[in-house]
């Protein structure tokens, strides 16, 4: 398990613990959109970090249809 120290809206700070997975998704992410099938990861793997305040999603046309193609992802702006 690796922790991140996640900004929260009220400006406290948390700790965020997550997998092995997580953290390899995580460091796939950048500032970009990129689906899951662009970084090659799960959607669950994914949806868990944005659950926990490290990334953030946003859906398109289709993503019913085709999720993983569809749902795009980028890491969260953390803000100091």
């Amino acid at each position: 398990m690796t922790n991140y120290y996640v900004t929260q809206k009220d400006g406290s700070i948390k700790v965020v613990k997550t997998t092995t997975a997580q953290h390899r998704a995580y460091h796939k992410l950048n500032s970009t959109w990129q689906s899951a099938y662009d970084i090659q990861e799960s959607l669950a793997t994914l949806r868990a970090l944005v659950r926990r305040g490290l990334a953030e999603s946003k859906a398109n046309l289709g993503a019913v249809a085709f999720p993983r193609n569809s749902i795009y992802f980028r890491i969260k702006e953390q803000k100091s």
